[in-house]
């Protein structure tokens, strides 16, 4: 009996389940720094960024969310199916797998450029 993963495919639900925690630290750690700068009165412009940066936060921490669930369904997926020298089966295995991989890859760079641009904007602001 063959399960429908590989060696270099666990690695990836590995790194991929770190990544989900360090993203859930690093978008909590931001949380505080913009509850921070709530108490800082500021010009009309610097508070509409203040709301452009909470809402990206938000819609981060959605996609986050989304994505960790289609991590844990993932790997129900390969801890439950196995295989029996099925090569469709683990066409459509390594597909999803591909899929989760693409995903994540666009969380990062989302993460990456907010951070960018947040990190500008926070240290102009305090």
């Amino acid at each position: 009996m063959l399960t429908t993963e590989t060696p270099v495919q666990q690695t990836d639900h590995f790194e991929w389940l770190n990544a989900i925690d360090f993203y859930s630290s690093y978008l909590d750690i931001i949380k505080g720094r913009l509850d921070a700068l709530e108490s800082i009165e500021g010009t009309p412009e610097i508070e509409k960024k203040k709301d452009y940066f909470n809402e990206l936060l938000l819609l981060l921490k959605i996609k986050l969310g989304d994505i960790e669930s289609l991590i844990n369904a993932h790997l129900l997926e390969t801890e439950m199916e196995t295989v029996f020298d099925n090569r469709l089966d683990r066409l459509i295995q390594a597909a999803h797998h591909s899929g989760v991989k693409e995903r994540i890859d666009e969380l990062e760079e989302d993460v990456n450029t907010f951070r960018a641009d947040f990190n500008q904007f926070y240290v102009n602001s305090i």
